[in-house]
């Protein structure tokens, strides 16, 4: 199992006070059946820094936004700005794949 890459840039000292983390994740884990996909044991992302998730096909980009998001049930806690996400019942958060048409 590949896992996706935080990748981080210079932080804006300017836009923030203190040390807070705007996202704080903990034990995170996603599986589709027995097949365990996503295991991300601590990750911090301080607020006001520019941060990107990279990786390969199947590295587990989106279903690391869709559980910070609410929109995939998983284990573990994600903390947004010291609030608790709840899983997708309870968040008020939907997801829709569009189709790109031409008119």
């Amino acid at each position: 199992m590949t896992a996706p890459a935080i990748l981080a840039s210079a932080r804006d000292e300017s836009a923030t006070s203190g040390d807070d983390s705007a996202i704080v994740v903990r034990d995170l884990t996603k599986t589709y059946g027995k097949t365990r996909v996503l295991d991300i044991a601590d990750l911090a992302i301080p607020t006001a820094m520019l941060t990107a998730v990279v990786g390969g096909n199947g590295a587990g980009k989106s279903t690391l936004l869709g559980c910070m998001a609410g929109v995939l049930r998983h284990g573990g806690s994600v903390d947004l700005q010291g609030s608790a996400r709840t899983s997708p019942a309870g968040s008020g958060v939907s997801s829709t794949k569009r189709r790109p048409s031409v008119a």
